[in-house]
């Protein structure tokens, strides 16, 4: 009998080591939910730096800073309330409001890969529709706060989704920054 415990013992912690593992290569990977990913194949036009004029050296909080337990999976950068925000890529946009996202544009890419994400806006600019196509550099939004962004700290939350047959946010968390291309 004492041998059949000493071999129960050492299979569970065998398998308890395995968990810890495990769980330490998903969180590695960015967590539970769409796997983020950062060495993905860009959409075939590079994409424009979402905000004129504003360096993306100054990215405030990039795609792997962690949120709890969670990966950011996109970029934050500061800049004034009401800075013009352009669409990164030709494609058809989405004007829509998440809880804590806020005002937010949901922009598919013309290649189809992407989902791209603006979110936090101040507002839309005028003429501006739901499902309007949208020409790369052109005004789709406004730097600002809503959602849970601080009032005080307006910035743009940009992310880029690979596209996955659902929502724009159901695919896996693509890295901007290597995607920009002027």
């Amino acid at each position: 009998m004492p041998g059949i415990i000493r071999t129960g013992v050492a299979a569970g912690l065998v398998l308890a080591l395995l968990f810890l593992v495990v769980g330490w290569l998903v969180r590695a990977r960015g967590g539970a939910g769409a796997p983020a990913v950062s060495g993905v194949t860009a959409p075939p036009v590079p994409l424009l730096f979402p905000l004129a004029g504003v360096d993306p050296a100054t990215i405030g909080e990039g795609f792997d800073a962690r949120r709890g337990r969670r990966q950011h999976a996109a970029v934050d950068v500061a800049a004034p309330r009401r800075t013009p925000v352009r669409a990164a890529a030709d494609g058809v946009v989405r004007l829509t409001r998440h809880t804590g996202a806020g005002l937010t544009v949901e922009h598919d890419e013309a290649s189809g890969r992407f989902c791209l994400i603006y979110a936090h806006l101040d507002g839309y600019p005028p003429g501006l529709r739901d499902q309007d196509r949208v020409v790369r550099g052109q005004t789709i939004g406004y730097v600002g706060t809503t959602g849970n962004a601080p009032p005080h700290v307006p910035h743009l939350h940009f992310a880029v989704h690979s596209r996955a047959g659902g929502g724009c946010w159901s695919g896996a968390a693509v890295d901007p920054v290597p995607l920009f291309g002027g």
